[in-house]
């Protein structure tokens, strides 16, 4: 069984909705492009592999501590008793990923057969990233 493991050191960004010209064309917001562009470099750096038959993909999301946070709450988030309630949602932020790496990870999106998704605060802003083939 194939697997491979990746963390990406970009603060998590979720898939924006399409935009329109007045022409009626659509396109994807430069914030949501350039970070879809920043996950597939990364991948194609670490020369991650492109997994061909159905797959398991876990992400987690590590979400940027707000300055504002008292030292309680930070205390709180470091015991993994504070939980990221807030936007971005965390289907949005998978979706931006998953775009990110269709083709490239894995030939194409229809193969993932179990996604387990998580976001949390953390010191370290980032998204970890787990792709696991499925033996049937």
């Amino acid at each position: 069984m194939k697997d491979y493991e990746l963390f990406f050191e970009v603060d998590p960004v979720p898939k924006g909705r399409p935009r329109f010209t007045r022409t009626g064309h659509a396109y994807t917001p430069k914030k949501t492009s350039h970070y879809e562009e920043q996950i597939k470099a990364i991948y194609d750096l670490h020369r991650g592999p492109c997994f061909e038959g159905p797959i398991q993909v876990e992400l987690l999301f590590n979400m940027p501590i707000p300055k504002s946070f008292t030292k309680k709450v930070k205390r709180q988030i470091e015991d993994g008793d504070y939980k990221h309630t807030k936007k971005p949602d965390l289907d949005n932020l998978a979706k931006a990923v998953l775009d990110a790496l269709n083709g490239v990870a894995f030939v194409d999106d229809s193969q993932i057969v179990k996604l387990k998704l998580e976001k949390r605060y953390h010191c370290c802003p980032g998204v970890w990233l787990q792709i696991k083939e499925v033996v049937n």
